[in-house]
């Protein structure tokens, strides 16, 4: 059929469709188009015939007035600048809608194609590989895993080109090298190949790698039942109440049972226990929340709040229901 033919046939199905309502009304057809169907058809520039001419614009058959876009651009779409785009992402697009068909990166793996992918010189994002690709359906292309003449690290793909060992530990530009401890004059801190050049004792801190007292601020020395500068205690009781200096050990223990008729005294004894059906909370004796509550037998009750901790399946304050997912009480099967 000839050029000027076809161009004919097209603008009367433009007339037609647009006569009897056939084209969908999420159709957008950008200058120099119009609807036809389902889709976008091109519009001589002056009404009429289109020829190539002048009289036209110069717009040949089956060209365009918008940059060269093609008019066949499909259900939802419009031609702008040259391309099909779409205001909005189709339902099936899983990614951020401002990525749709925003000019910068060729979105893919999400759901639908991304307008962006028709220009090869966007890059692909979502897909994995030092080159990664998109297929026309936007799905990201395979990856061939890179892992020729390494040992370790990433293929390239998501994956591992392999582990090293423990006399060869450390992963350098995909080889694996031996690993030297540096303990030279250190006495505690890291060694540099994830293990230690050794450990304080308890009363002192590691500082550049020498164990020492800590400062005079934060020391206990001399100050034995007070408080330090820094607001660490060298109290008797600062133990239990977790805010000893870290020397505080310098200043011996002093039992401490002022006011507390249970519990620990603050030097691994005890300043007295409870009796049947109660608890100790915070030094005091007090009625035990759990005494005869067994969380209907499917939970254990918790002090010293109460509560049941229900088993696997099962909800609810006492345990008497089924978790989401199970039913069936008293089995609650998933």
């Amino acid at each position: 059929m000839p050029a000027l033919t076809r161009q004919v046939s097209r603008w009367a199905a433009v007339v037609l469709a647009t006569a009897v309502g056939a084209c969908s009304p999420s159709v957008t057809c950008g200058p120099g188009t119009a609807k036809s169907g389902n889709e976008c058809v091109l519009v001589p520039a002056d009404g009429g015939l289109t020829d190539g001419g002048s009289a036209d614009a110069g717009i040949a058959d089956g060209g365009t007035s918008d940059g060269g876009c093609s008019p066949t651009c499909g259900l939802g779409f419009f031609c702008s600048a040259g391309a099909c785009i779409s205001e909005n992402p189709p339902s099936s697009w899983t990614c951020s809608p401002a990525a749709y068909a925003d000019g910068t990166t060729c979105d893919c793996d999400c759901g639908a194609p991304d307008p962006d992918c028709q220009d090869t010189s966007l890059p692909v994002v979502g897909c994995l590989g030092a080159n990664p690709t998109c297929t026309p359906g936007g799905q990201c292309g395979s990856c061939t895993p890179a892992c020729t003449g390494k040992q370790c690290g990433t293929d390239g793909c998501g994956g591992t080109c392999g582990y090293c060992s423990q006399a060869l530990p450390i992963c350098q530009a995909g080889t694996c090298v031996a690993c030297t401890p540096k303990c030279t004059n250190l006495d505690c801190g890291p060694d540099g190949c994830g293990g230690s050049c050794g450990a304080c004792p308890s009363d002192q801190q590691c500082s550049n790698g020498t164990c020492a007292y800590p400062p005079n601020g934060a020391s206990c020395l001399g100050i034995c039942g007070g408080i330090a500068a820094s607001g660490c205690s060298c109290e008797a009781n600062c133990k239990q109440m977790g805010t000893c200096c870290l020397d505080v050990d310098r200043c011996g223990c002093l039992p401490n049972c002022a006011g507390i008729a249970c519990g620990s005294d603050g030097c691994g004894g005890s300043c007295g226990s409870c009796d049947p059906g109660q608890i100790c909370s915070s030094g005091a004796c007090v009625l035990d929340p759990c005494a005869g509550n067994d969380c209907s037998g499917h939970g254990v009750c918790q002090d010293p709040t109460g509560t049941c901790s229900c088993y696997t399946g099962y909800s609810g304050a006492s345990c008497d229901g089924c978790a989401s997912g199970y039913s069936g009480y008293p089995t609650c099967a998933p």
